[in-house]
């Protein structure tokens, strides 16, 4: 809802589909991926504690985003999830989902005919921006991997079965998710003026703000409902979200001043850490199996991750925070070519494995 509007701040048209394609193509992949997992729900025991991870991070996130945009906002949006959750108790999410969507769906064309604007055909693919080739590998990378540490979406897999999945999400990220990120394309021009790269924005019409602010309320509210669906009995969840909002939030307020953006977009960056370098590392080092079909925690695979992020994370910094994306490249190459580091377990371990009959391979790829 707001990511595009910074890479169409810098990028134009280009960033809008540099984050967009990958977005999309990655979260509908997974309808076929899943697939092809022997045993899903062994997938998501085995790495559960990867998940509640990832829904802390994401509510984090979207409170901290919310409590940026507007504190009033933030409080309808709390009062909203816990209403979402209280009604989706009684199993009705699709409904809940289509009225949410279609709430977005009002105010996008009430932005587009009221404002007299022209949304996505007001803009011009020029040439391809260098700056991007770098943060374009992060966002397929990120985009690619992310997903399946979102149980949302193993939630949606589980619900239209493995015979439906790729009709489904090819329906609900070809069409449905592409029409909101459109409408984020649309505003994305008015709002990137609240977060200019040099000096002061101008001001918004309120309705604009109006308009987006609802649209963007509701969304994340949804979006916490269904996380909390998951995470609400685990004091783990809540312990990780509270650090996260405290420390991340911190660390950005003291960043700012020694960084090229504002305290809110330094912030913003320093999550979007999380899903370009963290959460998609997991996956490819620790989720993916290995020669032999292993797909848990090991403790050689953790102790590579952590090797792996302790290399990469400063050039992340410098690429994110920093703005010079070109460290982004050697700290990607590092979380890839570190999947070599994995241990190798001893040949006669990969015979058994290959042989068994219906030997296990919870693979995401």
């Amino acid at each position: 809802m707001f990511l595009p509007v910074l890479f169409v701040r810098d990028y134009g048209l280009w960033g809008w589909i540099v984050f967009a394609a990958p977005n999309v193509i990655g979260a509908a992949a997974m309808g076929w991926v899943m697939r092809r997992v022997r045993d899903p729900q062994s997938l998501l025991i085995a790495h559960r504690g990867a998940i509640l991870v990832f829904s802390a991070v994401t509510v984090a996130f979207h409170l901290f985003f919310l409590l940026a945009l507007s504190p009033i906002g933030l409080t309808l949006a709390i009062l909203a999830s816990v209403l979402f959750t209280a009604l989706t108790m009684g199993r009705h999410d699709t409904l809940l989902a289509a009225l949410v969507f279609c709430l977005s769906l009002a105010a996008f064309a009430l932005f587009l005919s009221k404002l007299g604007y022209q949304g996505p055909l007001n803009f011009q693919l020029r040439s391809f921006p260098p700056g991007l080739a770098f943060l374009a590998p992060v966002s397929i990378f990120g985009f690619a991997l992310c997903p399946y540490l979102d149980h949302t979406f193993h939630r949606a897999f589980q619900a239209t079965g493995p015979n439906h999945s790729r009709q489904a999400f090819a329906l609900g990220f070809g069409l449905f998710f592409l029409l909101m990120i459109l409408f984020t394309l649309s505003y994305a021009r008015p709002f990137a003026a609240l977060v200019p790269r040099a000096g002061h924005g101008q001001p918004l019409p309120r309705a604009v703000m109006w308009i987006v602010g609802i649209h963007v309320t509701v969304q994340s509210a949804f979006t916490i409902c269904a996380h909390l669906r998951f995470t609400r009995a685990h004091l783990s969840f809540w312990t990780a979200a509270t650090v996260i909002a405290v420390v991340i939030p911190l660390t950005g307020f003291l960043a700012s001043a020694h960084v090229p953006f504002g305290t809110f977009e330094t912030t913003y960056r320093l999550f979007m850490g999380f899903y370009g370098l963290a959460f998609p590392a997991y996956v490819w080092l620790v989720m993916i199996p290995t020669r032999a079909g292993l797909s848990s925690p090991t403790r050689g695979k953790l102790f590579v991750l952590a090797l792996a992020l302790l290399v990469a994370a400063p050039m992340f910094w410098s690429g994110f925070i920093m703005d010079k994306t070109q460290w982004l490249a050697p700290g990607l190459a590092t979380v890839i070519l570190a999947r070599l580091l994995l241990p190798r377990p001893p040949s006669a371990a990969i015979r058994a494995s290959d042989e068994e009959p219906g030997a296990a391979r919870h693979s995401p790829r």
